[in-house]
């Protein structure tokens, strides 16, 4: 994407999602692939994903978890914190995730991407296909 004025506008969601916590239901384009979800902070991310494996039981899944867990702890990002207007993050992630599919919407969970793939975004989620 092209440094605009509507990049600027999704940087800033990009950094309240990862900053403040927010959740804000966007859909947007990757390579020609159209996904739905919500805006969440990479630590909401991880530790969901923390606490799945804590449930899966098998060893390869605690080492993940134990690992995953390790890091945000040393990488706690509490709720508020300023970061610089300048700054674009590398990754955003979304939850409730849906890949469009022609007017089928088929669920995908957590998804994790990098901004700069970013080629063209919304604001709004569809509850569904008819939407």
């Amino acid at each position: 994407m092209a440094n605009t004025p509507i990049k600027g506008m999704l940087v800033a969601l990009v950094q309240s999602a990862l900053w403040a916590r927010s959740e804000t239901p966007v859909t947007i384009t990757i390579d020609g692939v159209m996904l739905s979800g919500f805006l969440i902070s990479g630590h909401t991310y991880y530790a969901s994903l923390q606490d799945i494996l804590a449930q899966e039981g098998s060893m390869g899944a605690a080492i993940l978890s134990n690992h995953l867990q390790a890091s945000l702890e040393r990488n706690p990002l509490p709720p508020g914190d300023a970061v610089p207007a300048d700054t674009i993050p590398e990754l955003f992630y979304l939850r409730d995730t849906v890949r469009w599919s022609g007017n089928t919407l088929v669920p995908v969970g957590r998804w994790c991407g990098r901004y700069a793939d970013i080629s063209g975004w919304m604001l709004g989620a569809p509850s569904d296909a008819s939407a």
